[in-house]
Parts: structure tokens; sequence; C-alpha cells
């Protein structure tokens, strides 16, 4: 009976060990490996490798104090009445839609995520606007103009010139993963002149009136600092919504220059006021973008395509002078109106990675 027992025991342990329960040899899952979603999609933040852009720009300069005539006011004064003052509508001197580029290109250094970056822009525009005298009523200029009869028309022209270069050093953050900052700071300099020419044309023909042309142009070169902060959300499969915003505040040589010039075929022409002045300045500069944005990365290279509302805005730039008259030996009143000068539209760019 104990040798049965005994070669029971043995038996049913043998079962057992052939047959083990799923609790010892099940073996957990192992976590699967998280991937990054911006991988195949944006240049990876810890690897060395460089870029190069270029923009096109489609901008439109927005500027005030830049009126020139009054339009449609009365000819004659109202019984009773023996003064007025400017009544009508103001003509303004308007920019047309211009292009432009900017060029740039960066090398990013590891393991630091730090990168040094340099662009070069440049913009220019212009624009043309004229008003002429209606029936029954009245033109007049806003600037000192001097012609000896009634004012028949006025013609404005104005252009603007923008360069401007950058370079910068910049570090690149991962706040999440589907947020990218980078934190820029630099020097940054440039030039920006602007010339306006205003013709106003009398009643009378020049050959016994007078016609004259007032000349109003200033020049900024410059240096400063410039810093700010990008920033990219990024919704996925290559898309996201990249935004810009930096400051600089820029010291150089500003230039401005009015002059009144009288034409007529009786005699020479001679300069009514001519004003000159240069001073040393500080413009601060604010520049703002944000659009949508598609990048692919493969092997060994990758791109990048956006489409940006670009704004930038200067400011202590754009002065008027505007004097009153008087005898040689009297005091002139030295007036003058200022406005922000503020360029703004579409920036189409194409980033190559490698």
């Amino acid at each position: 009976m104990k040798k049965y027992l005994i070669a029971s025991f043995l038996l049913s342990i043998s079962a057992a060990s052939a047959y083990p329960s799923r609790e010892l040899v099940e073996v957990p899952n192992s976590p699967s490996k998280q991937t990054c979603p911006l991988e195949g999609y944006r240049p990876p933040t810890d690897a060395m490798g460089g870029y190069i852009y270029g923009e096109w720009l489609f901008w439109r300069v927005l500027e005030g104090e830049t009126d020139y005539a009054v339009k449609g006011g009365p000819i004659t004064l109202p019984p009773n009445q023996v003064a007025m003052n400017a009544i009508g509508n103001l003509e303004v001197a308007e920019y047309d839609w211009s292009s432009g580029f900017r060029l740039g290109a960066g090398w990013r250094f590891t393991p630091y995520r730090w990168e040094l970056e340099g662009n070069y822009t440049y913009y220019s525009a212009d624009g043309s606007n004229a008003a002429s005298r209606p029936a029954l009523q009245s033109l007049n200029s806003t600037t000192p103009e001097s012609t000896s009869t009634g004012l028949a028309r006025a013609r404005s022209h104005i252009d603007l010139s923008y360069q401007m270069g950058n370079l910068l050093l910049a570090k690149k953050f991962l706040l999440d993963k589907y947020l990218i900052m980078r934190y820029l700071f630099g020097v940054t300099g440039g030039w920006l002149e602007q010339d306006w020419k205003i013709h106003y044309f009398g009643i009378v023909p020049p050959t016994t009136g007078r016609n004259n042309i007032t000349h109003i142009s200033w020049s900024f070169w410059n240096i400063g600092l410039r810093t700010g902060l990008e920033g990219e959300w990024y919704l996925g499969k290559g898309f996201g919504l990249a935004s810009t915003f930096t400051a600089a505040l820029l010291y150089g040589q500003y230039k401005n220059h009015f002059r009144d010039e009288v034409f007529s075929l009786s005699e020479p022409p001679f300069n009514v006021q001519n004003l000159h002045s240069s001073e040393k300045r500080l413009v601060p500069h604010f520049q703002l973008s944000f659009g949508p944005k598609y990048g692919k990365m493969f092997d060994a290279w990758g791109f990048s395509l956006y489409a940006l509302y670009e704004l930038n805005i200067f400011q202590n730039l754009h002065y008027v002078y505007r004097h009153q008259g008087g005898n040689l030996g009297d005091g002139r009143t030295n007036l003058h109106t200022n406005s922000l000068t503020g360029l703004h539209g579409l920036t189409a760019g194409a980033e190559v990675n490698f």
C-alpha cells in the first residue's frame, strides 16, 4: 500500500512538471516603442546639419500723413463769412502692391541645439495718384504750394526702398511632442529710403502763372540688436501652423530733405523752401508673421513650404515738414507731422534641409 501511494505521488509531480500552469510560463508584453510625431516631417533636433531658404514677398506699404491736396470745397465764401478752413476730401499718396525677396542660410550644431543663421531682405514699392479740380469746386494743397493762381490739378508719386540683413544665434526647444519653439538673438542693420514728389499745376498756364514741385525725402542707415521667438504648432502628417515675432532697436543716421521749387517759363526756377536735417536717431522695428506650413524629411535631406502673413512696423521714420511763410527777417513756424511706416502682405517660402 505504501509503495502504491509513493508511486502515485511521484506520478503527479511528473505530470505537473510536464504541463506547467499558464501563470508560470506567461511573459508580460513588452511596452511598444514610442515614436515622436515630428519624425519624418521635421529636421531632427539632435543632429548636425544645414538649411537654406528663399522667400517671395508680395507686400504693400501702409503709411499715414501722406495727404497732398483737399478736393471738393466751395470756391466762394458763404454770405457774411470772412474766413474758411479746409473743407472737402483729403487726397493721399498710396502705394501699390509690389514684390521683393528674402534669402537665408543657417547651420545647426549639436548637442545643444544651437543654430547660426543669416538672412537678407530686399523690397521696393511705389505709387502714383492724381487729383483734378472739380467743376464749381476748389482744389487746394496741404503743402505750401506756390502757384500764383488757383490750383487746377495735383500729381503725386512716392517710392520706398527697404534693405535689411540679420545675423542671428538661435536655440530650439521642444516644449512637447507637438510644439516647437526657437529663441533668436543677434545683430541687424540696413537701409531705408523714401522719395515723394508732388507736382502742383495752376489754372493759368505757366507762361504767365507758376507751377511748383514739392519734394520730400528721407533716408536711414542703421544697425541694432534683434531678439524674438519663432514657434510652430505641429498638427500632424507634415502640416503645422508657424508664427514669428521679433523686435529690434535700430540706431543710425537719419536725413530728411524738404524742398518747394517754383517753375515758370517767364523766369528761372527758384526755391521757396529748402530745408535739410541730419541727425542720429533710434527707430524701433517690430516684425510679426503667421500662417500654415508643410514639411517632409527623407534619408539625407528634406524640405518645407509655407505661406505667411507678415507685418513690419517702423516708428520714428516718416516725417513731413509743413512750414508757414514769412519775410526773410521773420522767424519761421516749423511744423511737422509724422506716422508709422508699415509693410505687410504675403510671404511665401521654401526651405531645404540637409
